[in-house]
Order: C-alpha cells, then sequence, then structure tokens
C-alpha cells in the first residue's frame, strides 16, 4: 500500500535568522558577495566604552561581537567600509574606532551627520563598485545606522540592519521602558520603510552558498 507523504512547514523560531523558502532552497540569490557592502558605522569609544559617559555593556558586547564577526564577511568576500564620525579627517587610526580595527582593504570614512550619504560620495562608490545590498552594523542604531539605512533605501539599495551587531548608547533614553518602547518604534518606522532586519549567521550563510553555488566549477572541485 502506498503511504501518502506529508510535506512539513519549516519552522521559524525568528524570522530575522533566515530567508524566505520561497526562494531556491532558502537561499536569497540576490545577496551575494560581489553585491554586497558591510557598513560598520560609529564603533567608537565615545560611543561604545563603558568607560565614558554613553557606552554601556550592551555597546561594549556589541562592538566586540563586530570585532569577531567582522573578519568572516572580509573571507566571504565583502567589502568593508569603516565610518568614523568627526568634524575633521583624523590623521591617525590610533583610538580612532573602539575595540574593531579597520585592516587593510577596507576603506575607511568620516562623516559628520547622521547619515553616512550626506555630503559624502558614498552613494557613487557603492555604485561604481557594483554594489546594491547595503549592510549596516554599529551605533548609534536609532540615529546613525538607522538614518544611514533610509537614505540607502532612498538612494535605491536594499538595506539591511543586522539586528544583532547594532546598538544604542545609553544617551538617547531616560529609562529602560522608554528605551525599549522608542526602539520598538523606531525599528518598526526603519522596516515599514523597506529596510530589511537579518541577524549576522543568517546573511553570512547566505553569502557563503550563494559564492559557493555561483563559483566556476573548476573552482569549487
Amino acid at each position: 500500500m502506498n503511504k501518502k507523504i506529508k510535506f512539513l512547514e519549516p519552522r521559524l523560531e525568528n524570522k530575522d535568522d533566515c530567508f524566505s523558502f520561497n526562494q531556491l532552497s532558502g537561499i536569497n540569490l540576490t545577496l551575494a558577495p560581489d553585491n554586497t557592502a558591510l557598513l560598520v558605522i560609529d564603533v567608537q569609544p565615545e560611543y561604545a566604552d563603558p568607560a565614558g559617559k554613553r557606552g554601556t555593556e550592551l555597546t561594549h558586547q556589541i562592538a566586540k561581537k563586530i570585532a569577531s564577526i567582522v573578519p568572516a564577511f572580509r573571507e566571504a568576500g565583502v567589502p568593508v567600509y569603516a565610518f568614523y564620525c568627526a568634524e575633521k579627517k583624523a590623521k591617525s587610526q590610533k583610538n580612532l574606532f573602539y575595540i574593531f580595527e579597520p585592516k587593510t582593504g577596507d576603506l575607511v570614512l568620516k562623516k559628520s551627520c547622521s547619515s553616512a550619504f550626506n555630503k559624502t560620495n558614498l552613494a557613487i562608490i557603492l555604485r561604481k563598485n557594483g554594489i546594491q545590498n547595503v549592510l549596516h552594523v554599529g551605533f548609534n542604531r536609532h540615529c546613525c545606522v538607522k538614518e544611514t539605512a533610509l537614505e540607502a533605501v532612498r538612494e535605491q539599495f536594499t538595506a539591511y540592519v543586522l539586528s544583532d551587531l547594532s546598538g544604542n548608547d545609553k544617551q538617547n533614553y531616560a529609562t529602560e521602558a522608554g528605551r525599549k518602547r522608542e526602539e520598538a518604534a523606531e525599528d518598526r518606522q526603519m522596516r515599514q520603510s523597506g529596510v530589511i532586519f537579518k541577524n549576522s549567521p543568517a546573511v553570512l550563510e547566505n553569502l557563503r552558498r550563494v559564492a559557493a553555488i555561483t563559483a566556476p566549477v573548476a573552482k569549487r572541485a
């Protein structure tokens, strides 16, 4: 007797951890290393170091995670754009960033406004390099990260905020309850504007799988 085959839908615990299973084997083929850039925004002592006025233990931990996982994005072939906020261009990178350190091949850029697109040639650079997807990490999620992501959408890029690699310092919120309420509202505004939220492991896995699929046969062998 023939048994009826049952097809079960995969159960996702966190929608930020996976891409749509309507795409090929759960892979977003439009998110590839050669058309994606990682923007590391304002990972600086002023915003992330708990020893300062604005940093917290959470910003410290996020900065540590950014520093530990950015090498995996580089290895996957994703270019890294490291932004720091300052009125004048820094003469040295010493003590400019917090825990995270740009490496040879990264592009280090100064910004003086909330959005990294404002008063810079970032959009031109990204288009010149064939970038379509922009990943945003760093601080503050609901100021500079948010404004940069929203501007990326307006510039016709696909904008991602990596939830586990972005956060806020303590200057933005008076109380914990206020922080949670305002963070939910800010995230909702970004989502409604077209910003996509994902966690970094899911994005990295997608990039690696796309690279494996699109690699020349000889290279894969």
